[in-house]
């Protein structure tokens, strides 16, 4: 169970915070403090502040501490993230959550990135209009143009090491898996034998997990959040992640949108985006499969690997069967 740091130690660094941003006015009193309910990799609260304007100001204050998930280098941690917003999203002319900035805890381990929280707003998940899909959509795509070949120091590479992290971890359950799915092997190698073309390719900055529980959308502006998987990569990880077991139509809107936002000269080479795609599903399955090293476990997941194999075959590639 995580314990959110005091507010004798917080609250002073927000103060701060806020004055650096909206000085002269500064402010009065706290009005409330409340449990993020939808936190999932990192704990997180919504703080509510009033200045001596009337104005009220609504934090978001996302905590590390031992509880993080980095998920075999995958993950960052709160630490990297805040190296996300103030080195590259505080600097992008796309809509974004304002950066207030980063909060270290004496006597702790502790820290907390402290960005805006956007009132009235909902996750893309729960969205019911396609048309979000497509903002979103364009957003990455437009993301993804800005900031291609820009090889900052700070931010990780998804280069051959990274993806045999996950290659390697699947090559481990084959030995139990391929009894029950004899294509597996299959798969392993196609991935292998193509894998130059997501690390040889054209990199960009990419989210990492563009999912639409990680997309804020607020009066038709989306904002995407949780950039603790942020790498240098092929974009199409993104547009894979949006789009992953949702409707045609979003899915139709999404491709198009981001099409025409990351080339929107016409510059695109169609037959090597496709494989791309593949590529980047069947990472996708490597990943969250090898993450949880049980064979067991796994055996019992039969909608999993038949969602994935009828997902491989609608992009172009019949895997063998032994």
């Amino acid at each position: 169970m995580f314990s959110f740091p005091h507010r004798k130690l917080q609250l002073p660094q927000l103060e701060r915070m806020i004055s650096n941003i909206y000085s002269p006015f500064y402010v009065l009193n706290w009005v409330s403090r409340r449990n993020f309910v939808y936190s999932s990799t990192s704990p997180a609260q919504i703080i509510h502040g009033r200045l001596n304007n009337n104005q009220s100001v609504y934090l978001f204050c996302k905590y590390s501490g031992n509880h993080t998930q980095y998920s075999f280098g995958h993950r960052g941690g709160v630490e990297y993230e805040n190296e996300i917003y103030k080195t590259v999203l505080a600097n992008c002319s796309l809509s974004s959550p304002p950066y207030y900035g980063f909060c270290l805890f004496e006597k702790s381990s502790d820290a907390c990135l402290v960005i805006g929280y956007l009132k009235n707003s909902i996750l893309l998940k729960d969205s019911r209009d396609p048309e979000d899909f497509g903002r979103a959509a364009a957003w990455i795509g437009q993301f993804h143009r800005m900031h291609e070949a820009k090889h900052k120091q700070s931010i990780r590479v998804y280069d051959r090491s990274y993806y045999m992290i996950w290659l390697k971890g699947m090559e481990t359950l084959l030995r139990t898996l391929q009894k029950k799915y004899s294509w597996l092997p299959s798969v392993c190698d196609y991935f292998k034998e193509n894998l130059h073309l997501l690390t040889d390719g054209h990199q960009t900055i990419i989210h990492g997990e563009y999912y639409t529980k990680n997309i804020i959308v607020q009066k038709d502006m989306v904002y995407p959040i949780d950039w603790e998987s942020a790498a240098l990569g092929p974009g199409e990880t993104d547009l894979v992640s949006l789009i992953e077991d949702w409707d045609e139509a979003r899915k139709d809107i999404a491709f198009k949108n981001y099409i025409q936002a990351r080339w929107p000269d016409g510059a695109i080479n169609r037959s090597v985006f496709e494989k791309k795609l593949l590529l980047v599903r069947i990472y996708f399955f490597l990943r969250w499969t090898a993450e949880y090293n049980d064979p067991e476990l796994w055996l019992t997941r039969n909608e999993w690997f038949k969602r994935f194999y009828q997902t491989i075959k609608e992009s172009g590639y019949q895997p063998l069967e032994v």
